[in-house]
């Protein structure tokens, strides 16, 4: 685990020198999200849970290749309750900005396993959204947006032999910042 990070961050590093003579082509997000988990199902039936909910929160670096589209990648923390699911995603991250203002994401990668209930085994994440940047001065701004995540995990209930593949749909609020 820790040479992804490290491996990722070297990537970061390596994309903020080669971006040094480009104005405002490297960009750097901060975001939280909280969100309601809508179904997490095994073998096409869902389990119904005591109020479920996902959380997390990322670091994202970015660079745009155009004006409109952007790459980057990230890491951060999440928790999924009900049943307890904590993941480190490390993600690659893909934007595209109808306007100034509005743009669209879509986030992927493998989700590393950090505790819960049971044996859980985290296996891999996605979420799309659309957000809104309202800038809060010349190089910042406050990213809102609406999401879908995905989780994709196994559980060891401890009773049962079979180990039970689950997917976790989520929808979400997240308020981010971002500096470019």
């Amino acid at each position: 685990m820790k040479k992804a990070v490290l491996f990722l961050f070297g990537i970061a590093l390596f994309a903020s020198l080669q971006a040094q003579n480009a104005a405002h082509s490297l960009w750097y997000g901060f975001s939280a999200s909280y969100g309601k988990t809508l179904a997490d199902v095994s073998g096409g039936q869902s389990l119904d849970f005591n109020n479920p909910y996902y959380a997390d929160a990322r670091l994202t670096i970015g660079y745009n290749l155009t004006p409109a589209f952007s790459l980057g990648i990230g890491a951060g923390i999440a928790g999924y309750h009900s049943p307890v699911v904590n993941v480190i995603p490390l993600f690659a991250d893909v934007r595209y900005s109808f306007s100034k203002s509005l743009f669209a994401y879509a986030d992927a990668g493998p989700a590393l396993s950090n505790g819960g209930t049971g044996n859980a085994t985290s296996k891999f994440f996605t979420d799309f959204g659309l957000g809104y940047k309202i800038k809060l001065g010349k190089n910042l701004s406050l990213t809102p947006s609406i999401g879908y995540n995905l989780l994709s995990y196994d559980m060891d209930w401890g009773d049962v032999s079979a180990t039970d593949h689950r997917l976790r749909h989520s929808l979400y609020f997240r308020i981010g910042l971002q500096l470019f």
